[in-house]
């Protein structure tokens, strides 16, 4: 490590390569094999064989960085490989580093490892082009130009390639870099992918109704496999895996991890059946074994993969793994060469964050409520009180800062997510969206009362369908997703629909103006998310764009002269706003520079106005610049497992 950090560039490392030699050369001094030596050499190979080398490793990917990353992957996998080694420990690295820092999210995987583990691709957390590929055997990133918005990296069989979502676009880049190339148009917003080594690609829906889509080859229509079945509780099938048989394995999403399935298409019948109870998203690895998330917790199963089957009990194999609560999606990815990639769950519990007010120059000024992992929030209509969605572990619950008495209130402790919290206009009931009755649906409760179950509101089939805003009066509940519909709360009705997007489309942010005469959004429709207003109710009478250069996370001043939104670059804009028809808009303003204040992927509740819209109230993270994730890399993996597994 001292020599990696050497100040006189003669006497560093040149290469990796070289790095990795020095390493290896290790091994014929004792440290790695199993023949007698000195006390020191015994010392370090009951170290080893402890899994004290862990630490180690972890050490020196921080000292280090990038070249020890390189000399972990020639030095573990050859290692690894050689069937006389006697490697036993599983060498741990970090493998993102500050630079790019990775971005995580409430609802997808963000990264994958390659299937020869050379690279690892991700969606970083800042700028413009959001997808980093990362080859693991040198030192060399690539941030992929024109990747506005990309997530839910995929690499072909040969490695080759990476496929990923952008702007209602499936496309693939060489892992080199280069230009990238268009595979699907007008997809819907996808819950992972798989693709196959024919060409095909199989795509998980985000969609109550559909579920896998088929794209034959680059350039044609998807096929729709299956469909969920609301009446056995079924939100979406998620995250398909494509075996060896060429049948497909995928999640049944029906609101938990621990409440959900993996199931296994015959690609031929089209019927499925369920493999595992109680998990979601699953990998196959090395063709033998079945990982998969519960909880927090990754578990295996023994595979059959000539017949299909399970046949072995589940076993726990791997414990502390972020999973996103809101679709269960794992934070892990494994490789054809026995090498794991996953994201901590402590990357996400020790991110702290605190409310602040910010004035219209950027100005900050602190909220004495305790650090929280807050993940959203709501300003009530009096602005007395703000209501927040946070994460305690493993859970997503409501919680209510009082500005009057200065206090902390939690307000929900279901298991299952609760989160995207309305106020009704007479401040005192909370909807929010939760699955807590075993499918996502609405509910509301009073923030008089402390303790009290929340109440169901059956918003129909449409469960992608989320409280957003209230007419003033108080008598419509507009939802959002992919449509915005309105529907009456506390009634039987069904929702009435507002606005039909195209195919593939999603709306978010909408927001009733304070006379409730103008609906405004945010829509992908374009290819980019831009800020739409239309009348209301007559939607039908027109529709305007109000951000000229892509927009998101729409708010209104409480007078309704001006509109508030996010552009591109991550800046808070300001446009002034005239009610006629057609509506006017002024060029949109910089206020300032919103980056260090929003929440991964601009979830639509990463601020509110005051009531005199002079400042805003943000969540900031107690130490942006130090606070990045890491994914975590071992190698060897695969024996661990083994021995895990009883063999």
């Amino acid at each position: 490590v001292r020599r990696c950090l050497e100040k006189r560039p003669e006497q560093r490392f040149q290469s990796a390569s070289d790095l990795a030699f020095a390493l290896d050369s290790l091994s014929g001094s004792g440290v790695l094999r199993s023949e007698p030596g000195t006390a020191e050499d015994r010392a370090a190979r009951r170290a080893l064989s402890t899994g004290y080398v862990r630490s180690w490793w972890m050490l020196a990917a921080g000292l280090a960085g990038g070249v020890v990353v390189a000399a972990w992957y020639w030095l573990g996998l050859g290692l690894a490989s050689r069937e006389s080694s006697s490697l036993t420990a599983t060498l741990r690295a970090a493998l993102t580093t500050s630079v790019d820092p990775i971005s995580m999210t409430s609802l997808d995987r963000t990264f994958a490892l390659a299937p020869d583990a050379r690279h690892l691709a991700y969606q970083r957390r800042d700028g413009p082009d959001r997808l980093v590929i990362r080859a693991l055997d040198t030192l060399a990133s690539i941030v992929v130009p024109n990747t506005v918005g990309a997530r839910v990296p995929v690499f072909s069989s040969d490695s080759q390639w990476v496929l990923y979502y952008s702007s209602r676009e499936l496309r693939k880049v060489s892992v080199t870099g280069g230009q990238s190339f268009v595979v699907a148009r007008n997809v819907g917003v996808p819950r992972g992918a798989s693709w196959a080594t024919d060409g095909s690609i199989i795509v998980g829906q985000q969609s109550p109704t559909d579920g896998l889509l088929r794209f034959p080859k680059e350039g044609d229509a998807g096929i729709t496999l299956t469909h969920p079945d609301r009446e056995r509780k079924e939100l979406g099938h998620y995250f398909p895996v494509i075996l060896p048989s060429g049948n497909i394995m995928f999640t049944v999403w029906k609101g938990s991890t621990e409440t959900s399935d993996i199931a296994l298409l015959d690609s031929k019948t089209g019927q499925w059946k369920t493999l595992i109870t109680g998990g979601a998203f699953s990998e196959l690895v090395a063709n033998r074994y079945i990982v998969y998330a519960s909880s927090s917790t990754l578990h295996a199963v023994r595979f059959d993969a000539a017949h299909d089957t399970v046949s072995s009990q589940s076993k726990p194999v791997l414990e502390g793994v972020f999973v996103a609560g809101a679709t269960g999606a794992a934070s892990f990815s494994t490789s054809a060469v026995g090498v794991l990639a996953y994201i901590p769950l402590s990357a996400a519990v020790d991110n702290l964050r605190s409310l602040v007010w910010v004035d219209r120059h950027g100005v900050e000024e602190s909220i004495p409520s305790p650090m929280h992992r807050f993940l959203g929030l709501r300003l009530s209509p009096d602005g007395s009180k703000v209501a927040l969605e946070a994460r305690d572990l493993v859970n997503n619950d409501l919680w209510l800062w009082d500005f009057t008495r200065n206090t902390l209130l939690r307000m929900t402790k279901d298991p299952a997510t609760d989160w995207l919290p309305v106020w009704a206009p007479d401040g005192r009931t909370l909807w929010f969206t939760s699955g807590r009755s075993g499918r996502q649906s609405v509910f509301h409760l009073s923030t008089d009362s402390q303790g009290d179950e929340p109440t169901s509101q059956d918003v129909g089939p449409q469960w992608e369908q989320f409280p957003a805003s209230f007419t003033p009066d108080g008598k419509l509940l507009i939802l959002q997703g992919e449509a915005l519909d309105s529907i009456a709360p506390d009634s039987q009705a069904s929702p009435r629909r507002l606005i039909t997007l195209p195919g593939g489309s999603t709306g978010a942010s909408a927001r009733l103006s304070p006379d409730g005469r103008w609906l405004a959004y945010v829509s992908n429709e374009s290819g980019r998310s831009e800020v739409l207003v239309q009348p209301f109710p007559n939607v039908g009478a027109g529709k305007w764009q109000a951000s000229p250069s892509g927009g998101s996370e729409v708010r209104w001043s409480r007078d309704g002269k001006e509109l508030f939104f996010v552009n591109s670059s991550y800046e808070l804009m300001v446009t002034s706003f005239v009610s006629s028809l057609p509506p006017t808009f002024s060029a949109p303003t910089k206020l300032f520079d919103a980056r260090r204040y929003l929440l991964p992927d601009l979830n639509n509740f990463s601020y509110d106005v005051s009531l005199d819209g002079r400042r805003f109230i943000m969540v900031k993270e107690s130490n942006a610049a130090a606070f990045h994730p890491e994914v975590i890399g071992a190698v060897n993996w695969l024996n661990e497992l083994k021995r895990q597994m009883g063999e």
